[in-house]
């Protein structure tokens, strides 16, 4: 575990100081509790994520699923563990202090193929939202390919995303528009890689396969992504203003 934290770019730190952290970890690994309870149309998870030495994570998600419509809420909040004082500051992965804390919620609408949501994340102004890229990405109802909230803290994201399965269930398309407000560049307190306001859209195309090819699908996913204010080449190298064309073919068997 302490080879995997940090093996991407560090960011910055609170203060604006470059991090380095990769290797002051001497963890032992990452343990997860998980209760999930289901009744009806009403759903609720709750998730322990212990990160030796580094913070523990709680993670509550509540889900209510009527015909034709979906509700859900989720809630995170985030710990750091005392060994992080026991650091130099620009070698902390999480400052004493930091809570990160998150609220997400989906509101949706499902007929007869068709899919509708929009979607709604908070981040709060008590420390950033860190969880690390080595390990994955988070999983809010606004997080989108290409796109992520870790490392960032005081901002609010809205998606609004529609679907639509072919009869015969062959084809899957959809689109996904997402708006990231409050982010400001140079504001290392609540941003850790110093990203700008943006507006994204992603477009997908799913295809299965059937019969004697059954297990084989094809994606195909069109990103444009634009930043709000800052244009220059530091803001926007491999991070904005792009369109992205991804095909990526899989076999299940």
């Amino acid at each position: 575990m302490d080879d995997a934290l940090g093996l991407f770019y560090n960011g910055y730190q609170p203060n604006g100081e470059k991090a380095n952290y990769h290797n002051f970890y001497p963890s032992s690994g990452i343990g997860i509790i998980n209760y999930n309870l289901s009744k009806k149309d009403f759903q609720l998870n709750l998730y322990d994520f212990y990160q030796d030495k580094v913070m523990n994570t709680i993670w509550a998600q509540v889900a209510y699923n009527p015909a034709g419509f979906n509700f859900g809420v989720q809630y995170v909040y985030q710990t750091p563990f005392a060994y992080n004082e026991d650091l130099n500051y620009r070698n902390r992965y999480v400052q004493p202090g930091e809570n990160g804390q998150v609220l997400s919620s989906q509101l949706g609408w499902d007929q007869a193929g068709f899919k509708l949501a929009f979607a709604y994340t908070h981040a709060f102004d008590t420390g950033r939202f860190l969880f690390p890229k080595e390990l994955g990405r988070d999983r809010f109802y606004t997080s989108i390919s290409r796109s992520r909230l870790e490392e960032m803290g005081d901002v609010d994201v809205f998606v609004l995303k529609t679907e639509y399965r072919l009869p015969g269930d062959d084809f899957n398309i959809g689109i996904e528009m997402q708006q990231v407000r409050g982010a400001k560049v140079d504001d290392f307190e609540f941003n850790k890689y110093n990203v700008d306001e943006s507006f994204q859209v992603n477009s997908h195309l799913n295809y299965q396969a059937k019969g004697f090819f059954e297990g084989l699908s094809f994606d195909i996913l069109w990103v444009y992504r634009r930043n709000q204010n800052h244009t220059d080449a530091e803001s926007i190298f491999n991070r904005s203003n792009f369109n992205q064309l991804n095909f990526v073919t899989n076999f299940s068997f």
